[in-house]
């Protein structure tokens, strides 16, 4: 991958992922990668919505000097996007919440993906993953977990505490959430927020194959 990486090799990979995107149906991106300008040129090129995110690992003072060149549009946001805990240092993880708070943008990282980040975070903090993004200040602000596979009781309710829709993405436990574990106050605003997802997706399908 290193040796393929550039500006124009994300800019035109991102042209590629845009395309099968409209042709399922989807009306916004939001991305965590590197090269973000030009993540942010192929957007404007397609004329699709979109987050672009500055990825994070150790090198945040960089990335933050950057995001702060980056000029937000109508159609493009701008993200600050720490990998996982298991990646970037916990307090590296703090600063980029504070920098998304003080900016006012989204946070967008990986949560409890795998079970051997799991057993890494448990190993090095004594905690798991949820709890230790807590610890962080991550639900505090608007912020995007991708994953939240393997979660336990505990975990859930830290999540159900502090849900908001736009929380959770590409989890595989999520309609079970839907069903059991998220039976409360929130469960009403989750299937809201399905729903209208779906009926947007189908619309925009409909637009596209006319």
């Amino acid at each position: 991958e290193r040796k393929i990486l550039s500006g124009e090799f994300v800019y035109n990979s991102t042209l590629l992922s845009i395309a099968e995107s409209i042709r399922s149906g989807v009306t916004c991106i939001n991305d965590m990668y590197f090269f973000a300008f030009d993540t942010k040129r192929a957007f404007e090129k397609a004329g699709i919505r979109g987050v672009v995110g500055f990825g994070v690992l150790e090198n945040f003072n960089k990335a933050f000097k950057a995001a702060d060149k980056f000029e937000e549009t109508e159609l493009v946001s701008l993200s600050i996007c720490p990998h996982a805990l298991y990646t970037v240092p916990f307090d590296i993880m703090k600063q980029c919440c504070s920098y998304a708070q003080k900016r006012n943008i989204l946070l967008h990282t990986h949560l409890a993906e795998t079970l051997d980040e799991e057993r890494q975070i448990l190993e090095r903090y004594n905690k798991r993953p949820v709890e230790l993004m807590y610890e962080t200040g991550a639900f505090d602000i608007n912020s995007v977990f991708a994953h939240c596979v393997h979660v336990n009781d505990d975990d859930i309710k830290i999540m159900a505490e502090y849900y908001i829709p736009e929380m959770l993405s590409h989890l595989k436990t999520y309609q079970e959430m839907c069903s059991s574990k998220f039976k409360s106050k929130h469960e009403e605003a989750i299937k809201h927020e399905l729903i209208e997802t779906i009926k947007m997706m189908e619309y925009a399908a409909i637009m596209i194959y006319q």
